[in-house]
């Protein structure tokens, strides 16, 4: 752990509240105590995604659990508010978008989406997402059946564009770094 008098002082003043009151403190600390949950359960999750077989996949809850918040959100629900701004955030490649949505999808429980928007986390997660940095990955055949069920739910859907934007980019190999060739119109790549 970093020893506490190494941080700068803003670091400090961030950390301990100093200049806003006792209550906007505490709700800070419960939004990043909320995130820490959240992060705690995206890593483990991710390793989970990156030796998972189809075999087992297909009978985990997690097929369940990510088909249910896929309809969701496709559906107006509040799993939409959490996971859209993931595919619609254009400073990174599809692969990334599509990585970040089937993680958040294969994690999050609803409870979990709920405590996203209550705390207030709900405008920064896209954010928080980026800074964290997980690595995700998994196989091809799992990427595959996460992608048919997205697919599935969103191909009638009034606004499903920005789903199935990243779905086809990612398809036709615009999603690795180091190989993502010249963006779309109104797209700008980061890495």
């Amino acid at each position: 752990m970093e020893p506490i008098n190494s941080f700068s002082d803003d670091a400090l003043a961030l950390l301990f509240g100093l200049g806003v009151s006792a209550t906007v403190h505490q709700d800070w600390l419960k939004a990043a105590s909320t995130f820490n949950k959240l992060r705690r359960d995206l890593e483990i999750n991710a390793v989970k995604l990156q030796t998972l077989q189809l075999h087992a996949f297909h009978k985990s809850t997690k097929k369940a659990l990510f088909r249910t918040s896929m309809e969701k959100a496709a559906n107006g629900g509040i799993e939409g508010r959490v996971l859209l701004p993931l595919v619609k955030d254009d400073t990174i490649a599809p692969k990334q978008s599509l990585e970040r949505l089937i993680l958040v999808c294969f994690t999050l429980q609803r409870s979990q989406y709920m405590a996203i928007i209550n705390d207030g986390l709900e405008s920064v997660f896209t954010r928080l997402m980026q800074g964290i940095g997980i690595n995700i990955s998994m196989g091809q055949v799992i990427r595959d059946v996460l992608s048919d069920i997205i697919r599935d739910v969103w191909a009638d859907k009034d606004n499903n564009r920005p789903i199935l934007d990243v779905l086809e980019d990612n398809e036709r190999g615009q999603g690795s770094y180091g190989q993502i060739p010249k963006p779309p119109p109104g797209k700008h790549y980061h890495h």
